[in-house]
Parts: C-alpha cells; sequence; structure tokens
C-alpha cells in the first residue's frame, strides 16, 4: 500500500506539473481555462484516488490488471500532456523562423 501510495503522489504530481506547463503558455489566461486544467487533472486523478480508497478501506480486492490499467492510461496522458507543454514552450514561433531563413 505505502509504495503504491508514493507511485501514485510521484505520478499525479508530473501529471499535474505537464498541465500546468500548457497552462503557462497559454495566450490569455483566464480563470474559466485554469478551473478548466484543474478540472481535468481532477477527472484524470479520480481513478487513482477510488483505487488508492478501496486498497485503504479493503472493500474489494482490486486486481493488478485495474491497477495497471489505470497507471498505463495516466502515464499515457501524462506523456502527451509534457511533449504538448515542451512543444508550447520551446517551440519557434512563425516570425522568428521566418526571420533565420532571410540571411
Amino acid at each position: 500500500m505505502d509504495l503504491l501510495l508514493i507511485i501514485t503522489i510521484l505520478t499525479l504530481l508530473l501529471l499535474l506539473l505537464s498541465l500546468l506547463l500548457i497552462y503557462s503558455k497559454v495566450y490569455r489566461k483566464t480563470l474559466g481555462r485554469l478551473s478548466f486544467v484543474l478540472i481535468l487533472f481532477a477527472m484524470l486523478s479520480f481513478p487513482h484516488y477510488s483505487i488508492i480508497r478501496q486498497e485503504s478501506q479493503a472493500l474489494l480486492s482490486v486486481d493488478l490488471n485495474t491497477v495497471s490499467t489505470v497507471f498505463l492510461v495516466t502515464w499515457i496522458t501524462t506523456a502527451i500532456c509534457l511533449l504538448i507543454g515542451i512543444f508550447f514552450r520551446f517551440g519557434v514561433k512563425i516570425e522568428d523562423e521566418s526571420d533565420m531563413y532571410m540571411n
């Protein structure tokens, strides 16, 4: 249980950081867009919360396939969000690219 909790916390922190990286490069930062990012994070972290809750209260025996599927989906989503955030962060703007080829 302790190892599962630690891995879950680290996974969710990485997901939150990747979503905030995308939000940091949004052109107009409004409260609605921030709330969308937080709602998206809550939706993606809910399966982890339910698995941790089931394991801690021993309500149901959680199958390893269920745990691995939840982590696989979250890690794929985190990787996609992180790649999008890195692309937005270090992407070359069109104006800068046209200036490079002028010389």
